[in-house]
């Protein structure tokens, strides 16, 4: 009978009153905050499963448990049996519980390589992005000096082998979405790739522009000609990657680079699956919680995300580019994913009347939104490039109306 245990880094902490304040009255049942540097993020919990996880403490089975409750509350059941079950195997998904003889450590976050350092025909000028699992640098491609990007998943950083296979998988995958969308000139285009015994990296076209909430903070206010041609050319874009038969299923405003002059390019294609293939490849499942579609959410907090992306979840999400694109702002808000998560299932978006550039908001923009939006998938266009039509059928009465 095999026996488990609190992580040794797990730690469970009482909220304090001001931040419990904050909650809303339904959800201060979770009055306590899990959290582990092995952990990819903090979970609120209540005081029962925060017995539950106590009572591994010291190692024993599920079933030791379960009797221990028995005897507490002087009852059996096989509902009490099946609640213990449903939180274990959760508790074990997430990193809580572990088996009672594995090994912890916590994995390297340093980069795999430094400036100056060399990868294959590439020397490494800078580190451009050190997280999770991947590392970015710009590099120099020595035999034509020309400047490229690469990005590397780091075998160092992972917590075990398996972890790093695991996620081996999903690089293979970006790297085929990449070759698939050659000649896509939204995305990043793709010059070379190769696997080492601990990485493997792939060499990409380095591309100007940072994302849409970085470029706002660092631009003047957009003019109504400007605020055009951004969500004209993200539309023309996504209506690329979708016509290339590409899901992109992590669509957020950062994830669109924007050069000075509104030009823009997709990234991050971790996610992304390819339509042809949809039913039997791996999935990634994950995304910026305020963009997802109420289709792909749970309302628990401890497994965020159900079903796998496809053109109408990734035109939700376009959709809330644009909307972010007229107000700055997401229309939905939550302290804890219960909170958020009801607002995306069960309210309405909210239209301002004026944009955050101190313009009316139109008629078409509104309609445009509500059709990418709707909580029924199928009541949304069904792909970009039917967006991107009923963008162009527009494009008169919007350009009429902002001159």
């Amino acid at each position: 009978m095999e026996r488990y245990r609190m992580s040794s880094f797990l730690k469970i902490r009482e909220l304090d009153a001001k931040t419990s304040q904050k909650i809303k009255p339904q959800y201060r049942g979770n009055s306590y905050k899990i959290s582990s540097p092995l952990i990819k993020r903090d979970f609120l919990i209540n005081d029962s499963i925060k017995h539950f996880l106590e009572k591994f403490q010291t190692p024993k089975s599920l079933d030791e448990v379960v009797l221990e409750f028995e005897k507490e509350f002087d009852h059996s059941s096989e509902s009490l049996k099946n609640h213990c079950s449903g939180i274990f195997k959760i508790s074990l998904k997430k990193g809580f519980l572990i088996p009672e003889t594995k090994e912890e450590s916590i994995s390297s976050i340093d980069p795999f390589f430094e400036p100056d350092d060399h990868i294959g025909d590439y020397k490494v000028i800078s580190v451009i992005s050190n997280k999770k699992l991947v590392d970015i640098y710009k590099v120099l491609h020595l035999p034509t000096n020309e400047i490229r990007v690469i990005k590397l998943l780091n075998g160092k950083k992972a917590a075990n082998k398996k972890s790093y296979n695991k996620e081996l998988g999903f690089f293979r995958l970006e790297k085929s979405l990449l070759k698939k969308g050659i000649g896509i000139s939204a995305i990043y285009q793709l010059f070379d790739y190769q696997e080492q015994e601990q990485f493997a990296y792939m060499v990409l076209e380095l591309v100007s522009g940072v994302g849409i909430p970085r470029f706002f903070r660092k631009s003047e206010p957009l003019t109504a000609q400007q605020e055009f041609k951004l969500i004209n050319n993200v539309l023309r874009g996504f209506r690329e990657l979708h016509k290339g038969g590409i899901i992109h299923g992590d669509v957020h405003p950062s994830n669109i680079l924007v050069s000075e002059d509104l030009e823009v390019k997709i990234i991050d294609l971790g996610m992304s699956i390819d339509a042809a293939n949809s039913g039997n490849e791996i999935v990634k499942v994950g995304g910026v919680l305020y963009y997802l579609p109420p289709e792909r959410i749970n309302s628990i907090s401890i497994d965020k995300f159900s079903y796998r992306p496809n053109f109408l979840s990734d035109v939700y999400q376009i959709g809330m580019i644009v909307y972010f694109t007229l107000y700055r702002k997401v229309p939905f808000s939550g302290f804890i994913w219960e909170e958020l998560s009801d607002q995306i299932q069960t309210k309405d978006l909210d239209f301002p009347a004026q944009t955050a550039w101190g313009r009316p908001i139109s008629t078409e923009y509104k309609n445009l939104i509500k059709n990418c939006t709707s909580k029924i998938p199928t009541q949304r266009y069904s792909t970009a490039e039917a967006i991107y039509q009923d963008f162009l059928r527009l494009t008169d009465t919007l350009n009429s109306a902002q001159k």
